[in-house]
């Protein structure tokens, strides 16, 4: 069996050919969905392919978020959002909230920090 990690599920191809999906929650070949069992889930299990898979796509969350458009991005919605509720702000500001809202983008936080200044 050949197997190979897609963005949000693990691809395996039988000996015999067949293409199956894998995530965490199942297999869906003819055989996990009658027994809840399959070797192609035992066998991602025993190679630990999910926590490949999850490791995988935090690092292409990470390289998203940190990507230069995405960055200008949050900035410009960081400084519109300052303006909308007439909040006075200096780029030190902005960058600061910028750390912020990377980690949690909770609206709440956001105003309280910005008017801490």
């Amino acid at each position: 069996m050949e197997f190979e990690l897609k963005i949000n599920y693990v691809e395996c191809r039988s000996d015999s050919g067949s293409l199956y999906k894998l995530t965490k929650w199942g297999c869906n070949c003819k055989g996990y969905s009658f027994r809840r069992d399959c070797r192609h889930m035992r066998e991602v299990l025993a190679k630990d392919l999910f926590t490949k898979l999850e490791a995988q796509r935090a690092e292409s969350t990470s390289l998203f978020l940190t990507s230069d458009y995405i960055t200008n991005e949050r900035l410009k919605s960081i400084r519109y959002g300052l303006k909308k509720y007439n909040i006075p702000f200096t780029e030190k500001l902005v960058l600061k909230l910028n750390l912020v809202m990377r980690a949690d983008g909770d609206l709440k936080k956001f105003l309280t920090l910005a008017r801490k200044g």
